[in-house]
């Protein structure tokens, strides 16, 4: 019953539903309003299909584990990483780094 539900949803979730999804859940998730809008549509549509998914077989740790990841995004975003990556330098070879916090 489910499966045959989720398609028709599915196909109603055109990209400004998805977008007014996104402005809804800021007043869930306030940390998404430091997404730039295109990742907190990208995030929003990735919630609602993790969520889905996590409903259909009754567990829910992907999602929990999902939304981690997002937060995770939106901590680095906000200590300076840019959202597109443009600033980062990535090594050819890993090098071993003194941990900071030490």
């Amino acid at each position: 019953m489910t499966r045959v539900i989720q398609t028709p949803v599915r196909s109603l979730l055109d990209d400004e539903m998805v977008r007014r999804l996104a402005t809804s859940l800021v007043d869930r998730l306030p940390w998404l309003v430091l997404l730039p809008d295109d990742l907190r549509v990208a995030c929003s549509r990735d919630l609602l299909d993790v969520a889905r998914a996590s409903a259909e077989v009754g567990h829910y740790h992907l999602l929990h584990s999902r939304l981690a990841a997002w937060k995770a995004t939106v901590d680095a975003i906000a200590r300076g990483i840019p959202a597109d990556k443009s600033d980062l330098e990535w090594l050819d070879e890993s090098e071993v780094v003194e941990n900071p916090a030490r």
